[in-house]
């Protein structure tokens, strides 16, 4: 079991590879997290990358999800980018391995050869997958603001995963933006609700950050 006190030395491992480059951004008042940039993909839009410290503070990364995973459960990430995440959780446990992750990305040019891998994007047509997920991870994913064309996206990224995932699955979706659950709610008042969400808020204390919140939505199917 990883606990958060021993992430940055697990980080570290990462930072030693030289692939990575290590900035800091005030998250909360009292909590530092690290942000890494990969250079192959600084140069599409200027993403961040964001580190497994962030994940595990908003509560994206648990010790539910270590444990499953501990226990064998399987992962898609259809928006795994240069897959430092999938890497930090393999690294965290002897018990977890490769195996058990799936990746997706249509905008990353090198999809990690560490696991199997497909090229499309979340918001358009999902390829056949070859099996049921226990969890589908959306980390900190492409957010618009409200309009009329990104609420059926993301109706269709939620409805797709939902396709994939096994009846005792969760999907969990992190993102940023301040309109992000007025377009949860358009969406189930346009599409109807068939799964069971719960979101959480954590408030940013840092102007350069670019949100001043961060959402953290986990959602399983209706028994």
């Amino acid at each position: 079991m990883v606990d958060i006190g021993e992430i940055s030395k697990l980080e570290l491992k990462f930072l030693e590879s030289g692939e990575l480059q290590y900035t800091h951004y005030n998250i909360t008042p009292h909590l530092i997290s690290p942000i890494y940039k990969n250079n192959d993909y600084r140069n599409f839009n200027g993403m961040n990358y964001f580190s497994p410290k962030f994940y595990f503070e908003i509560g994206f990364i648990d010790d539910k999800l270590i444990s499953s995973l501990e226990k064998g459960a399987s992962v898609l990430d259809p928006c795994c980018g240069p897959s430092v995440l999938e890497d930090f959780l393999v690294l965290s446990s002897n018990a977890i391995s490769p195996e058990q992750f799936d990746i997706a990305d249509l905008f990353y040019n090198e999809l990690s050869s560490n696991y199997k891998s497909e090229r499309f994007s979340i918001y358009g047509v999902w390829p056949e997958l070859e099996k049921e997920y226990d969890y589908i991870l959306f980390p900190m994913i492409p957010f618009n603001p409200i309009n009329e064309k990104f609420v059926p996206m993301l109706h269709n990224a939620i409805d797709s995963a939902l396709t994939n995932l096994d009846k005792n699955g969760e999907i969990r979706i992190c993102c940023g933006g301040e309109n992000y659950l007025e377009s949860f709610n358009l969406l189930e008042e346009k599409y109807g609700i068939n799964y069971s969400a719960e979101h959480k808020i954590m408030l940013i204390d840092d102007p350069n950050f670019g949100y001043d919140k961060i959402f953290m939505s986990t959602i399983t199917k209706l028994d």
